[in-house]
């Protein structure tokens, strides 16, 4: 906006904030320090501003190029979404562990998963991927998405649905395979007993979980670039746990 008193300015800012938009105000002179303190983020200029608008500012431009607020935004844009790519993996994941658990002792069931291969889960074969949705370079077009509403929580509702759903579908192919097990292998179900007091599972009824639940990710990993080495590191690991002379009965 072109020159003007301070009064003007703030309403300015006053009438976007109360239509819920999030200000960011740009200035230089001692004449913006009022819009710069009452925006959501005040942009001061570091070459040509002032020391009032400097001190008043929350960001200061060093350069005085307004192409470094785009930068700033795209990377806070990819930050947040790279967040809320690591909190849906892990939620979906342990929200599936979760629901195996519960629903073997609800039916009845030996318990598919101990608590060594739930922390060997958590710890190898999650831990891998979500590392990689941390470190994400974000998606090309994720500057042309809409601003997101500031009253929206990280988790939303479409997030809320995505754990639910892989969550039971998580559950229901892993007891599934691990019932098909206990029938194929029966003298190997006779051997375990119920929760907790059972020993760690023979590799034969144990495999099919890790193996099954390793697959087991949000959608934006299956294109991620940076997740393409978590599966070569997720998948072995799960695999030695289970088929290694050494680590079934020493690690799990």
């Amino acid at each position: 906006m072109l020159p003007g008193v301070p009064q003007h300015k703030t309403r300015i800012v006053d009438a976007f904030k109360a239509r819920g938009h999030v200000v960011a105000m740009t200035g230089d002179g001692v004449n913006d320090a009022p819009a710069l303190k009452r925006a959501n983020i005040g942009v001061a200029m570091g070459i040509t501003g002032t020391d009032v608008a400097k001190q008043t500012a929350d960001m200061v431009l060093t350069d005085d190029n307004f192409a470094s607020i785009v930068a700033a935004i795209e990377q806070g844009r990819i930050i947040y979404s790279n967040i809320r790519k690591f909190v849906y993996f892990l939620l979906a994941c342990n929200v599936g562990e979760i629901l195996i658990v519960f629903s073997a002792m609800m039916v009845g069931m030996p318990i598919p998963l101990r608590p060594v291969q739930l922390l060997w889960l958590n710890l190898v074969s999650d831990g891998a991927p979500a590392l990689a949705l941390g470190l994400e370079k974000g998606d090309r077009d994720i500057m042309k998405h809409p601003p997101r509403s500031p009253a929206e929580p990280v988790i939303n509702r479409d997030m809320a649905i995505g754990i639910g759903v892989i969550g039971v579908v998580d559950a229901i192919a892993i007891l599934a395979v691990f019932a098909l097990g206990m029938q194929r292998y029966p003298a190997t179900s006779r051997r375990r007993r119920p929760w907790p007091l059972s020993p760690c599972a023979p590799p034969s009824s144990s495999a099919p979980s890790p193996r099954a639940r390793s697959t087991t990710a949000c959608s934006p990993s299956a294109c991620s670039p940076t997740a393409g080495w978590s599966g070569p590191w997720a998948s072995p690991s799960c695999w030695c746990s289970c088929r290694v002379p050494a680590l079934p009965a020493a690690v799990l």
